[in-house]
């Protein structure tokens, strides 16, 4: 995590500061992160710009009168890649702040806190092969960052343990369960 302090009275600071250390701690704990759900946002965002700054910097060479054409598909096209983007980030990534995969299990984490209640919450999502498995926890930010704004590491990891160790645990039942059959 980096030196920066986030603001102990703002709670997106902290959650913000929490979220990217659950990517640090998983892949400290062997998983692989994928990047594909903030691939395509880039993606849709860096092309709706692009598109803006063609059909701006056209109009802005020949003139609104030659460029009306242009500028007719441009805007829209901006405005239509910009509402799949904002879709996007709200149909599909839902929250999620870690997606990552290790021994052929697939991990989704999602997190979210409320506007005045310093409580965080996470939801790790696990698909090994076909089944489906949720855990759900919740603690304080208090509990990993001092008054100062200071991130403990080790008291994040152990809280983040429990949540990993029994999506494990689910993972290896499902293994034998299935190696029975």
């Amino acid at each position: 995590m980096s030196e920066s302090r986030p603001n102990t009275s703002n709670l997106a600071d902290l959650k913000n500061a929490s979220d990217d250390a659950i990517a640090v701690y998983m892949n400290d704990k062997g998983y692989r992160q994928s990047n594909y759900l903030l691939d395509v946002r880039l993606a849709l965002g860096y092309f709706a710009v692009l598109v803006a700054a063609a059909t701006a910097g056209y109009d802005y060479l020949v003139g609104f009168q030659a460029a009306k054409f242009y500028t007719w598909i441009g805007a829209p096209s901006y405005f239509l890649l910009d509402g799949a983007m904002m879709l996007w980030t709200w149909l599909v990534e839902k929250k999620v702040v870690y997606v990552g995969e290790k021994d052929g299990k697939t991990i989704r984490i999602s997190s979210h806190c409320g506007k005045f209640d310093p409580t965080y919450h996470l939801k790790l999502l696990v698909n090994p092969e076909h089944s489906r498995k949720t855990v759900e926890i919740k603690g304080v930010f208090p509990t990993w960052f001092t008054r100062d704004g200071i991130f403990v590491k080790e008291v994040f990891e152990t809280w983040m343990d429990k949540a990993v160790k029994e999506v494990e645990k689910h993972t290896m039942a499902a293994k034998f369960s299935k190696k029975s059959e």
